[in-house]
């Protein structure tokens, strides 16, 4: 597919025949050097033509043609080396001049290294996808944190409910930075969990529990470090705690959320329980 990068209007290009940037990828690194390049001519606005994703000698033959036709100058980020070989043989044939970005310095590092090269054509821009993937869901995991945004909740890889002090948020966070976007929902004692909840993929709703002791444990814990002190209260009596437990698991059976200990379960085995169960679900489905 031919793509054009600027479009100018003939008016603004006096005597500049185009540049055509020919690439089995997306053509970003071979139209950024042109860009570079052409912003110290200040005079004349170059035409520069992406043709991306090639995978064909016939895609070659084609942009070769409308290039003649152009008088313009290639330049190329092949990958393929058949497809790169092709290319400049067209070129030359056809009396076209061509800038090899890629070629010389892929074959002069394979020497070097002493191991051939992927030739996977897209592989930069790949990697650079996945790591915004995962910022993403980084970005989301921290938005939807404690029941935050419940509109946002079915676009969740994951969603985590249990009461106070089960793990939530870090469970979350750990499995956000492996780019899984993640909600976490808190489940208070005696309040029904929120509306927005029954819109989500029950299979995606992973419930927490902690042994009701050591819950309570936690819980005291947690009101030491914050300098609220440990006097009787609700949240930490011990048989207000074992009914708050046995009321979340309750709903998870009811809802058909997985229920996922967490009493002696470090969070990267619960990441991993988690990621294990929502593949193997999801790959059944096809």
């Amino acid at each position: 597919m031919l793509l054009t990068y600027p479009q100018y209007p003939p008016e603004l290009i006096p005597n500049a025949p185009p540049v055509y940037v020919l690439t089995g990828g997306q053509g970003a690194i071979g139209r950024q050097v042109i860009e570079t390049v052409c912003v110290q001519f200040a005079e004349n606005d170059m035409d520069v033509k992406v043709v991306n994703k090639i995978k064909e000698i016939a895609q070659l033959e084609e942009a070769v043609e409308r290039a003649v036709a152009e008088d313009a100058t290639i330049v190329h980020t092949m990958i393929d080396p058949q497809m790169r070989s092709k290319l400049i043989e067209l070129c030359e044939v056809n009396n076209l001049v061509e800038f090899d970005l890629i070629g010389p310095l892929m074959d002069h590092l394979s020497q070097k290294l002493g191991v051939e090269p992927m030739h996977e054509p897209g592989r930069y821009h790949k990697l650079n996808e996945e790591f915004f993937e995962r910022v993403k869901a980084v970005e989301y995991t921290l938005a939807h944190d404690d029941g935050k945004h419940p509109v946002g909740w079915p676009e969740a890889d994951i969603v985590i409910v249990a009461p106070s002090r089960c793990g939530k948020t870090p469970l979350s966070m750990y499995l956000g930075d492996m780019g899984k976007k993640v909600a976490n929902v808190p489940l208070l004692p005696g309040v029904p969990p929120p509306k927005e909840l029954a819109a989500v993929n029950s299979r995606r709703v992973f419930g927490l529990t902690v042994e009701p002791d050591n819950l309570r444990m936690r819980r005291e814990a947690r009101q030491r470090s914050l300098g609220t002190g440990t006097g009787p209260s609700d949240y930490t009596d011990v048989l207000k705690v074992y009914e708050e437990v046995d009321e979340a698991e309750r709903l998870y059976k009811k809802s058909g959320y997985t229920k996922i200990d967490m009493t002696e379960t470090p969070i990267e085995a619960a990441a991993e329980e988690i990621l294990g169960r929502l593949e193997r679900r999801f790959r059944d489905d096809g």
